[in-house]
């Protein structure tokens, strides 16, 4: 049954869990799909586009509508109410990448401990790639549910679009379970009851779609059409990265006692590669692009991405000139750096070059800014390469593969080393395949007997409900 009232209105702008085994996640089939009324050349034939994506932003709305998940909440959940944005980019032949920020106001805990570990704002999201089948009809690819995203309980995970349960049309708009008080996404109950460590728990006592409303397109990192948006006079940020508090405190206020700031909006969103473009004019070399007008300095674009003229200055690495006086720059394979500026004003630019240097007794930091040499302090924390600011190093990486701008070794790269690529997605590039990892068991007896009680605790709360 529906309930109403719980999503907030009004003008408003807007890790995984490692499987055991891998899963190749198919298009799926036009005969179950639904008709949005808009077609993939009503996306991308001249554009009305405020985000420099390459797409209609009515098209892009009426997809991320159409696929809005509905949620099923439980008998125990008293912390619903939300104010939902959403970002959506091109992600291969005919399909679009949509996040859908759910941002509930607060995490109300454990229903069942009390309301333990509950905290103002919650960053929980869903991530859908839907497909056009170029004959009217759209359909759910995959689906990414976040589920204490980042922490140790993590049970969010990519799922197909078969794993789904649907209240309409099949691979259209997915049911999404969310665990009581706790607002992690599951696929079913089952899945639910054995997640979060086993303490999260779904019933199915009423569903809500999730609350899209104009002017909630979060846009890209690069152009953004929303990043703070107020409610009662306190503010939320979604590209800024601050933790999120669910509107419930006053600028300035300490932010303490909310979602951790390794889960605010802004990182989950740059994770799940929203900061994607933009298509825009003066797009620099390695940077999206559809034709040469998109690109800087007099550069080509070449599969989709920009070169750099050779006449306005040397070639990053792992790029060499071709031709002479106006010549182009060009990768020496797939375009596999990112220009990464945005914020810095010194330290490497992500492809070779430099976002600026430091004037006489300053050091550029981790962060790429430029202080005081003596106050200069290096940083390596989560990253295994690449530079740590100060002019000290994080280490370097294996022959045959690179540092990428996260700070991580990732495959390819040639002779290895502190710069280069940045990895990408193995179920899109590859045709499917995918690494897979299990996860970790408890790492010491007292934790083998705390996931015993939590195992114990989930069975009590199966027979409750069976009663």
């Amino acid at each position: 049954m529906a309930r109403n009232g719980t999503v907030p209105s009004g003008p408003i702008m807007g890790a995984a869990l490692a499987a055991a085994s891998c899963t190749f996640f198919p298009a799926a089939s036009s005969e179950a799909a639904v008709a949005l009324g808009v077609t993939w050349v009503d996306c991308v034939v001249d554009p009305v586009d405020a985000d420099r994506d390459g797409l209609d932003d009515a098209c892009e709305e009426a997809v991320v509508r159409g696929f809005e998940p509905e949620l099923v909440f439980g008998v125990e959940e008293t912390a619903p109410e939300r104010i939902p944005f959403w970002a959506a980019r091109p992600d291969g032949d005919q399909t679009l990448r949509i996040f859908y920020a759910i941002s509930y106001l607060a995490d109300a805990g454990d229903p069942t401990l009390g309301g333990a570990s509950g905290h103002d704002g919650d960053s929980e999201f869903i991530v859908l790639r839907v497909q056009y089948d170029g004959a009217g009809k759209w359909s759910l690819v995959e689906g990414y549910l976040s589920g204490h995203y980042d922490t140790f309980c993590d049970s969010g995970g990519w799922f197909p679009a078969e794993s789904f349960a649907y209240g309409g049309a099949l691979f259209g708009p997915p049911l999404v379970y969310v665990a009581e008080g706790k607002h992690a996404n599951y696929i079913d109950l089952e899945a639910c009851d054995a997640g979060g460590c086993y303490q999260d728990h779904c019933s199915d006592e009423w569903h809500e779609t999730m609350g899209i409303d104009a002017g909630r397109d979060l846009g890209l990192f690069s152009t953004p059409l929303v990043d703070q948006h107020d409610e009662a006079g306190n503010p939320e940020w979604y590209w800024t990265d601050v933790v999120f508090c669910g509107w419930t405190r006053p600028d300035g206020d300490a932010r303490d006692g909310c979602v951790p700031v390794e889960n605010s909006y802004a990182r989950e969103l740059v994770t799940f590669e929203m900061d994607w473009g933009p298509v825009a004019p003066s797009a620099g070399f390695c940077q999206s692009c559809f034709g040469d007008e998109d690109c800087e300095d007099g550069g080509r674009c070449d599969g989709g991405v920009c070169g750099r003229a050779c006449e306005v200055e040397g070639c990053p690495t792992n790029s060499h000139c071709e031709g002479s006086g106006a010549g182009q720059c060009v990768p020496d394979r797939a375009c596999d750096c990112v220009l990464a500026c945005e914020g810095r004003t010194c330290g490497g630019d992500g492809c070779g070059g430099t976002c600026g240097a430091c004037e006489p007794g300053d050091l550029c930091d981790a962060a790429g800014h430029c202080v005081p040499e003596e106050s200069c302090v290096p940083d390596c924390d989560g990253r295994e390469c690449g530079d740590a600011g100060c002019g000290a190093s994080c280490g370097g990486c294996e022959a045959g593969s690179s540092c990428d701008v996260s700070g991580h070794c990732v495959a390819g790269g040639g002779e290895g080393g502190a710069g280069g690529g940045t990895g990408g997605d193995a179920a899109e590039d590859d045709g499917g395949s995918c690494a897979c990892t299990t996860p970790a068991g408890p790492s010491s007896p007292w934790a083998a007997l705390g996931m015993v009680a939590l195992l114990a605790m989930a069975q009590v709360r199966r027979q409750i409900r069976e009663r």
